[in-house]
């Protein structure tokens, strides 16, 4: 668990949460999303509105005007197109037939979103692959004489010897029209006027080349190319009474002739010796949304919504097997199930990527706005929300009375009574439909040559209860009967409030963009009764235009407020997280050691009062660690920091008694000489200034050179060096500084101060010594006594400085300094022997000159001194004396062998010191 958490916390874990994320997110969002309905990957049908044949048995379905399903004889998908793929990405397919090599030749229309008026209509041609090729015929009622209306101008669309053949609707007529696929050549077009007030609801092509029509007064006949129309029956049908035969549709399949018909129950019927024979009873029409009647797999079939029925002899339903394309489905399903988990791994990279960044601590900042932002968020959503629906209930309201206000004008246009009468196809013959569609069209457009595109109104007359059958449209004539509508109680009591009308429908349409309105005002007899209704039919685009502005505005105002608001908080925040992050800088640089630092600018509220805190605080460990760094330094005086740094401790407080460590060390000693002598012509006073300021010349050298002087005794100097060349260096210039001191007797007092320095290696042990109540620091080490020793010997030698060979070897380049070899000796109160060499270098330049001129003859006459050779040795030493009378060096040699010879002495050739 522990290594999943360390691993989640990874920058590499937030990369690849975020990109997966993105990466689920952008795939689901740009994969085009299919209007495809589908179960289990097969082909579902929502509504199969149209279908066709080919000469193949080619089946092509038109699945709810969005989708076309092309199957072969052996019942698998050819192709599938979405009407998205089509010319435009709002058509609806409204047809569709097969030519001879299986092109597929499909109506298509663009219905605009106020009445549904059709803005254009096309054919377009799809090869047998599936490939949308090109238009082959295209009318844009925008820009054509033709305004748009409720009306399809193309009607029975199919392939005849080699032309696409269709009826095309205008106002006073019809007009065929043959059109060459392969060149979009139109041939010469009969057009048929219109006889009398019936006007064509249905037309289908025949395979002999004929239209087969079902006019809006009842009448089923036929249209030939050169225009003649043979009437081949004329239905009866009473609205009111329930009587006779309603045709919704006809269509001819093989030579017959089959109708779908029915005002409450659809019944197929089928043209025998001249009469209709009830050939199959179907379904209750208030039961189904969508119907109509065509040729399937060579035989008549019914569509009923999303099912298809084979009914030449009995209903049997039509069952679709085939399978969508593999990238249809996959795409389908990443398109449903991808965006989701997206987005849920762009949130947690997010958070765990913000929560990185914070090193999982919440600051002050964060908290406030993790706490903050949702409520304000929250707040803002309720805001618009609640006044948006306010705005839109208002505008809403006031849309609906100003509707409200149309219609029942419309309905004051009409009486009852001129309404009563018409339930029949008779109205349609003496013209009254057309008059009342003229007199609806004329009130609703102030035009009869221009389409409303705010309002569609119809008028309905009561047929039983409240049930409705619509007699007349404001721009559709070439219906009759065909809508009816019933209510669930009276309209006369469910009116608007302060109105005649009834709201049978007040509803948003697809996604909430658009108020839809269907409105009922009855239209009274004189008596006050009504048995016909006005229907207003309205899709407000001007609502929705209103709401999404006025909603825009307030979106932004509150966006801006919002901001604002946020702004605001962020900012006094952010203000209390950078004083508190001032403090916590503080507070971090005072844990670190630095006591000087302050906050410098704070608000006066509770987080400036933290600040003044901390800075008291600082203020006050300022002074304290202040007196306790003079303590130690002034402790250090005592025991030198060098010292406890080479017993291991950190502090001065945890040197104990006892304390000690063995260590490899370089031991300096420098006296004054002739002390005694000046001491007796200086008073204690004097004596104390003239020892203070050759320690005073002393300490600063030492310390130079990474040296501590251990103690001060009397007239002498121990100092301590870890290095050989930091000594060697420290004493050779403390005797410059000291015995070569021009200014001797302004610094000094006496014209001239002479030092012995002597300078010793080895292990020492140096530690803590004393009791609990006076400690201590000291070196215990014979090492420390031969350095003295060594001192000692500077006055017998007349030496300024003396060095061991143990110190010389400890040297890292012992031949950059001039030295001269003085023997072996034994100091007094020592029994090892230690070979001695004088420092020149520290020397007047005369005396270095002398002794740098014999260095190389002494050495000689030491070596013979040491191999026995004594009167050889002597002999040399007297002649170094005739050379530099004043080099004690060789005077004491000379004694020294001179003295041995004559003891007899011999064997013992080193070079001994009884004394001190």
């Amino acid at each position: 668990m522990k290594a999943l958490l360390k691993f989640i916390r990874k920058p590499l874990f937030v990369i690849i949460t975020l990109v997966i994320g993105i990466m689920c997110f952008l795939i689901s969002a740009l994969i085009p999303e299919y209007s495809y309905k589908q179960e289990n990957g097969k082909v579902k049908l929502e509504s199969a509105d149209n279908f066709c044949t080919s000469k193949d048995n080619w089946k092509c379905i038109v699945d709810d005007k969005k989708n076309i399903y092309c199957i072969d004889e052996e019942d698998k998908l050819v192709y599938a197109i979405q009407s998205g793929e089509l010319l435009h990405e709002n058509a609806e397919i409204l047809d569709v037939t097969f030519a001879q090599d299986n092109t597929l030749y499909c109506h298509i229309a663009v219905f605009n979103e106020d009445a549904y008026l059709t803005d254009m209509e096309a054919v377009v041609m799809i090869d047998a692959e599936g490939n949308v090729v090109r238009d082959v015929i295209y009318y844009d009622y925008t820009k054509s004489d033709n305004p748009p209306s409720h009306l399809v101008r193309i009607q029975g669309l199919h392939f005849y010897e080699g032309n696409l053949v269709y009826l095309y609707n205008e106002e006073t007529g019809n007009r065929i029209i043959k059109i060459n696929p392969d060149n979009s050549k139109q041939s010469d077009d009969v057009f048929i006027e219109n006889e009398g007030f019936a006007r064509i609801t249905k037309c289908h092509g025949t395979q002999d080349g004929r239209f087969l029509v079902l006019k809006n007064n009842g009448e089923i006949g036929f249209i030939s190319y050169d225009g003649k129309y043979e009437m081949l029956y004329k239905a009866t049908y009473d609205a009111k009474k329930d009587e006779g035969i309603y045709p919704h549709d006809v269509f001819m399949v093989a030579d017959k002739l089959y109708m779908l018909a029915g005002q409450k129950e659809l019944v197929l019927y089928e043209w025998v010796e001249n009469d209709w024979n009830n050939s199959l009873e179907l379904a209750k029409k208030s039961d189904l949304y969508s119907f109509g009647i065509g040729e399937f797999a060579g035989k008549i079939a019914v569509n009923m919504d999303e099912n298809i029925y084979l009914a030449d002899v009995e209903k049997e339903e039509y069952s679709i097997k085939c399978e969508l394309p593999f990238n249809v489905v996959i795409c389908d399903w990443l398109k449903d199930n991808l965006q989701i988990p997206g987005i849920i791994l762009l949130i947690i990279g997010i958070v765990i990527g913000i929560g990185n960044i914070m090193k999982w601590r919440l600051s002050l900042l964060s908290k406030q706005m993790f706490s903050t932002l949702p409520m304000v968020g929250v707040m803002l959503m309720v805001v618009i929300t609640i006044m948006f629906t306010s705005m839109s209930d208002l505008s809403r309201e006031d849309i609906i009375k100003e509707t409200i206000a149309i219609n029942e004008i419309a309905a004051a246009m009409f009486t009852g009574e001129e309404l009563a009468d018409i339930s029949n196809y008779d109205s349609v013959d003496n013209g009254k439909i057309n008059e009342l569609n003229e007199r609806l069209r004329n009130f609703v457009n102030g035009n009869k040559n221009a389409w409303s595109r705010n309002y569609s109104m119809s008028i309905f007359v009561r047929t039983t209860g409240e049930n409705f059958v619509c007699v007349a449209m404001s721009d559709a004539s070439n219906l009759f009967m065909a809508n009816e509508f019933s209510t669930d109680v009276p309209i006369s009591e469910a009116f608007y409030e302060g109105s005649n009308t009834f709201p049978i429908g007040i509803s948003y349409g697809e996604n909430q963009k658009n108020l839809h309105l269907v409105l009922i005002t009855p239209i009274y007899m004189e008596d006050g009764s009504y048995d016909a209704v006005m229907l207003l039919n309205a899709s407000q685009d001007r609502l929705t235009s209103e709401l999404k502005a006025a909603g825009l505005s307030l979106f932004i105002n509150i966006l801006l407020w919002g901001s604002l608001l946020i702004l605001v908080i962020s900012l006094v925040a952010a203000k209390n997280a950078a004083s508190l992050r001032r403090a916590k800088d503080v507070v971090a640089q005072i844990a670190g050691g630095d006591f000087s630092v302050r906050i410098e600018k704070y608000t006066k509220d509770e987080v400036g009062q933290i600040c003044v805190g901390v800075n008291d605080m600082a203020g006050h460990l300022e002074a304290y660690f202040e007196e306790r760094i003079r303590n130690e330094r002034f402790y250090y005086k005592f025991v030198p920091e060098k010292f406890r740094e080479l017993l291991h401790k950190e502090k001065f407080t945890d040197l104990a008694l006892g304390d000690a460590q063995s260590v490899d060390l370089t031991i300096l000693f420098c006296d004054i000489r002739a002390f005694s002598m000046n001491s007796e012509m200086m008073t204690a006073k004097e004596n104390f200034d003239f020892v203070n300021k050759i320690y005073g010349k002393a300490g600063p050298i030492v310390r130079k050179y990474n040296g501590f002087i251990d103690k001060y005794i009397g007239d002498a100097v121990m100092a301590l060096f870890e290095s050989a060349d930091d000594a060697v260096n420290a004493g050779m210039e403390l005797y410059q500084a000291i015995t070569r001191n021009t200014n001797s007797e302004e610094e000094f007092g006496i014209s001239s101060v002479k030092i012995g320095v002597g300078i010793h290696s080895g292990m020492a042990r140096i530690g803590i010594v004393g009791e609990e109540e006076r400690m201590s620091g000291t070196v215990i080490a014979n090492t420390v006594n031969i350095s003295s020793r060594i001192e000692s010997l500077t006055k017998r030698y007349g030496a300024g400085m003396l060095v061991t060979k143990e110190t010389m070897d400890r040297m890292k380049n012992p031949e950059a300094l001039s030295t001269r070899y003085l023997g072996m000796v034994q100091v007094a109160g020592v029994n090892e022997v230690e070979g001695l060499y004088e420092v020149i270098d520290c020397l007047e330049a005369d005396e270095r000159e002398r002794k740098e001129g014999t260095k190389l003859e002494f050495r000689e006459a030491v070596r013979l001194y040491h191999t026995g050779e004594l009167d050889k040795s002597l002999d040399m030493f007297n002649k170094l004396k005739e050379i530099d009378s004043e080099d004690k060096a060789v005077e004491l040699y000379a004694e020294y062998v001179d003295d041995k010879i004559a003891r007899g002495d011999v064997e013992h050739n080193i070079f001994r010191f009884k004394r001190k």
